[in-house]
């Protein structure tokens, strides 16, 4: 729509650019930027803690759900030491146990007025422990997730992957380092003209991050310090039979920071009861911003927050716990917040 702007000092009509409502190809492009920008923060919120694979051992399993009205969660966990899966058949004696496999997988479902989300990220390692003090292994992850939208671009599916090495390795009796670095690529289906439109990108993440292990009576104190690095970029956009650059990278940065405290007491029966008190903090130092799918405007969260995590872990018998998990996150954070509780249960599989 045209307009003129007239000003008392002139006798001249000066035309005022006209607005106009954004392409559709704006609104999907500006729809998966902000899906890429969660999603980073998600993959960095919940990259798995390597530095507790040192003293984690054995075989089990273990399977959480929540639910309300509007959203449902299963989060599943589970490691298998090499002794149980009977590689001794294939290594000498002694080196069988040193092998390990473990799977960490998180799934929810959530449906709003105007939208429906399928979401999942499953992190899956194997690693080779070379001593009590030492371990290095390969991890890799998919995430996927499938949205209706009926107020925004249909938007199909965007799925993706990261794979690369791993290294947990004790520095001093209290002083842990682990670290990784993982390459992959994500495909973000657009739906635009034809349904074979898509977005394809390249990943990168590194992370290091030193844990403290103290003991204090029968306190268990787990200080840590992470730094974290999220790339997606090199995007090429396949559309109508051509293929152009899109030219949109997506970073995130982000430095944690934080305590564990952790206490078991010994109850009548052999039964134990572990209380675990977890608050961390984030800077995120190189974030892309969300963007406005109608106006285009960008908006950046907040750098600095912090998380407060509780969970209490019930031991009934050797084969068997059950847990509860609250969690509070965004504490500093002026927009945003998020809490839940997790009820669960955690067999032991000999």
């Amino acid at each position: 729509m045209n307009c003129a702007c007239f000003f008392a000092a002139a006798t001249s009509l000066l035309a005022c650019p006209a607005f106009a409502a954004p392409s559709l190809e704006d609104v999907s492009l500006r729809t998966v930027n902000n899906y890429r920008v969660e999603r980073a923060a998600q993959l960095v919120t919940r990259d798995p803690n390597l530095a507790a694979r040192l003293w984690e051992t054995g075989t089990d399993v273990s399977l959480n759900g929540n639910a309300d009205s509007s959203e449902g969660a299963i989060s599943l966990k589970g490691k298998l030491s090499g002794e149980d899966a009977r590689l001794s058949r294939m290594f000498d004696n002694g080196k069988a146990d040193r092998f390990s496999a473990w799977v960490d997988g998180n799934f929810s479902r959530s449906e709003e007025t105007a939208r429906e989300r399928d979401q999942s990220l499953v992190h899956f390692g194997l690693d080779y422990r070379f001593s009590s003090a030492t371990m290095l292994g390969i991890v890799g992850q998919y995430d996927e997730l499938a949205e209706n939208s009926s107020y925004t671009a249909d938007n199909k599916a965007r799925f993706g992957w990261l794979a690369g090495p791993y290294l947990v390795t004790r520095l001093h009796e209290n002083l842990i380092f682990d670290g990784r670095f993982a390459v992959g690529r994500a495909t973000s289906e657009l739906d635009l003209v034809s349904d074979q439109d898509r977005l394809e990108t390249e990943r990168v993440l590194l992370k290091g991050q030193l844990s403290g292990d103290f003991h204090y009576d029968d306190w268990r104190v787990n200080p840590a310090l992470s730094v974290a690095y999220f790339e997606e970029g090199d995007n090429v956009y396949f559309g109508a039979g051509e293929m152009t650059l899109a030219g949109q990278d997506v970073t995130l940065g982000r430095v944690s920071f934080g305590p564990r405290f952790t206490k078991t007491f010994d109850l009548n029966g052999g039964a134990e009861i572990t209380p675990s008190l977890n608050l961390q903090g984030s800077w995120d130092f190189d974030q892309t911003a969300f963007i406005d799918v109608n106006s285009g405007a960008l908006n950046t969260p907040d750098e600095l927050r912090a998380r407060f995590e509780g969970v209490v872990t019930a031991r009934v018998s050797e084969e068997r716990e059950f847990v509860i998990d609250t969690f509070y996150d965004g504490i500093g954070n002026s927009g945003w917040s998020a809490f839940g509780l997790k009820l669960g249960m955690k067999v032991m599989l000999k």
